[in-house]
């Protein structure tokens, strides 16, 4: 079958990213236009297999958000840990190593003041 052109518009910003993105990945956009519309081909009689996977794909940006609120609300957690226990966050010192290490510590140190040992 003869190719056909396809004229769209996107943001710029947007086409700017991709084609560098491609360009790293070593994907032109007509390959990419291919495979999008191979994908779509090869579904065409599963509209809701299509549907979601671009609505994943509009969502991204809110996902990103949500993990960035996700991770701000982490580093609050040993914060919020000592205040709930009172102890004095400056004081701490804490130990080399993994998020366990640090875990570990923090309830070692509860558990020495409140039973003494």
């Amino acid at each position: 079958m003869p190719a056909v052109q396809m004229n769209t518009r996107i943001p710029g910003d947007i086409k700017k990213a991709g084609d560098e993105a491609f360009k790293k990945a070593g994907i032109t956009p007509t390959q990419v236009v291919n495979a999008v519309w191979k994908y779509a081909a090869e579904n065409k009689h599963r509209p809701n297999v299509i549907k979601n996977r671009f609505k994943s794909l509009e969502n991204s940006e809110e996902k990103k958000e949500q993990r960035r609120k996700a991770f701000e609300e982490s580093l609050k957690v040993i914060p919020n840990f000592c205040k709930k226990y009172n102890i004095d966050i400056s004081k701490i010192k804490v130990p080399e190593g993994s998020n366990r290490a640090l875990r570990d510590y923090l309830y070692d140190s509860e558990m020495m003041k409140k039973y003494g040992f």
